[in-house]
């Protein structure tokens, strides 16, 4: 198949194509756009201005304790309940 030849092609022949403009569905992409960026501003100023209240002087390596025993005793055994079959 060959190749169209664009090189004879007349300079003064085109096609103008108006442009569409923007519809209601373009319009409320653009608002969701902009509430979705107004909302990570605010996101990242919150967390900022509670950013030095975060830090804990715990290491990671830190291990938990074994909860201490109060004296009461958990059955760890399976329970067998009965039932009548009827």
């Amino acid at each position: 198949m060959s190749q169209a030849d664009f090189s004879t092609a007349e300079a003064g022949r085109a096609v103008f194509v108006r442009k569409q403009s923007a519809n209601v569905y373009t319009m409320m992409l653009l608002i969701a756009f902009l509430a979705v960026t107004i909302g990570c501003i605010f996101l990242f100023l919150e967390k900022n201005a509670y950013d030095g209240m975060m830090k804990t002087s715990v290491t990671p390596d830190a291990k938990v304790p074994p909860p201490q025993s109060v004296g009461m005793r958990i059955d760890t055994s399976p329970m067998i309940l009965s039932a009548q079959i009827s």
